[in-house]
């Protein structure tokens, strides 16, 4: 497997099971949610590697994705909030517990999507992160 992709499934692992979004935390998710409030992961580009004689660090973009249903005055409030639970959960170990991650950080918050095509209107943020980590040279994998 991939180092890309380990850490990947490990955002993933680590995102799971917030006190708001609970277990609805999906893969690259192409298609609409029909639970709510979620969290829909998608891995990103890989960029600015710096290269030594024995190995690549390489910065790794991945997208949380927060989705809710808009109610009455909520909309801000439950972003947040989301948006908070997941920073503390990826924070609490800026490598993820994977000994190749040198670092995990919050780059950027898109400004809410609204939707009105379902019965009740939704919003979706994204949270950017990068992930530096480390592959030999030789060999990306795990």
């Amino acid at each position: 497997m991939h180092r890309a992709e380990a850490i990947f499934n490990q955002v993933v692992t680590t995102i799971t099971g917030l006190v708001t979004t609970g277990s609805r935390v999906h893969k690259s998710r192409v298609y609409a949610v029909d639970k709510f409030p979620a969290i829909n992961v998608f891995l990103g580009s890989e960029v600015n590697p710096q290269y030594s004689s024995a190995y690549i660090d390489s910065d790794l973009n991945i997208t949380t994705k927060i989705l809710v249903k808009i109610t009455e005055d909520s909309l801000v409030t439950d972003l947040l909030k989301i948006r908070r639970e997941i920073h503390v959960a990826m924070m609490a170990d800026p490598t993820l517990g994977l000994s190749y991650v040198i670092d995990c950080l919050p780059v950027e918050m898109s400004e809410p999507q609204i939707s009105d095509e379902q019965e009740t209107p939704t919003a979706t943020v994204d949270i950017k992160w990068l992930i530096r980590y480390r592959t030999p040279i030789n060999d990306p994998g795990v």
